[in-house]
């Protein structure tokens, strides 16, 4: 996908803008800083994953 599409909807964006219109998502690139990760709580979600249970993994 270009750089002219919405990375959350797929709406075409408009040109001088990275914010889309639709759904409001900013389209920037390194510009994260307001999204704050719980790694604590990512890692431990994750832990609950077991292959063996799985198999088709």
């Amino acid at each position: 996908m270009s750089n002219d599409f919405c990375m959350d909807c797929g709406m075409l964006l408009s040109p001088y803008t990275r914010i889309c219109s639709v759904c409001g998502y900013d389209n920037n690139y390194n510009d994260f800083s307001d999204i704050e990760l719980d790694m604590d709580k990512l890692i431990n979600v994750n832990d609950d994953f077991v292959p063996e249970h799985y198999p088709e993994f």
